[in-house]
């Protein structure tokens, strides 16, 4: 009977660590301002997104984050939302990771990190979002969505492309369409 219980537990042990990696997106808001925040957690804890970078296959992260205020009982009214996304690349033969973030008529930026663990702690870190919050009192929400998927190399060299041609005005139709993917 103990070994059955001491099995048990180890094995209820490991479906809730299995659990615990996976990939979570939350909202919370900004001590003083009550500005909304954003960060993404567990990403690279997760065996599949690891691998995917550490094989070079450039991942997109699509957030939305949308403000709700209850208008009735039963139907709440959609006030406001942003969308953004990051890109994460690998550069194999630097050994050097990327992440540009696109926000549809901003120019993309571009970061380097010369290992996954700072690029972990960039990824990681929560990130204020202006431009949602609520302009009259009352009580409001806030619901974010994530969506992670990887680039073919078509989109790829799209992507690239539309990086080459963003200082000089090109290529914003491809960033709302990364969005919108």
């Amino acid at each position: 009977m103990r070994r059955f219980l001491a099995l048990a537990l180890l094995l209820l042990g490991a479906v809730s660590t299995a659990a615990a990696q996976r990939v979570r997106v939350e909202a919370t808001l900004e001590n003083g301002t009550n500005r909304p925040r954003v960060r993404t957690i567990n990403l690279f804890d997760d065996p599949q997104w690891r691998e995917a970078i550490a094989a070079s296959y450039p991942i997109r992260l699509n957030y939305q984050l949308d403000l709700w205020s209850p208008r009735t009982l039963w139907f709440p009214e959609y006030l406001n939302s942003r969308k953004w996304a990051f890109v994460i690349s690998r550069q194999a033969v630097l050994d050097v990771y990327t992440l540009t973030t696109i926000i549809v008529g901003r120019e993309p930026i571009v970061e380097r990190f010369a290992s996954l663990n700072d690029l972990r702690l960039r990824v990681e870190m929560p990130l204020p979002i202006s431009g949602v919050g609520p302009n009259r009192d009352g009580t409001f929400w806030y619901s974010v969505k994530l969506g992670i998927s990887t680039l073919s190399a078509d989109e790829f060299r799209e992507f690239e492309r539309y990086l080459q041609g963003s200082s000089s005005g090109g290529g914003g139709g491809l960033g709302a369409a990364l969005l919108r993917m």
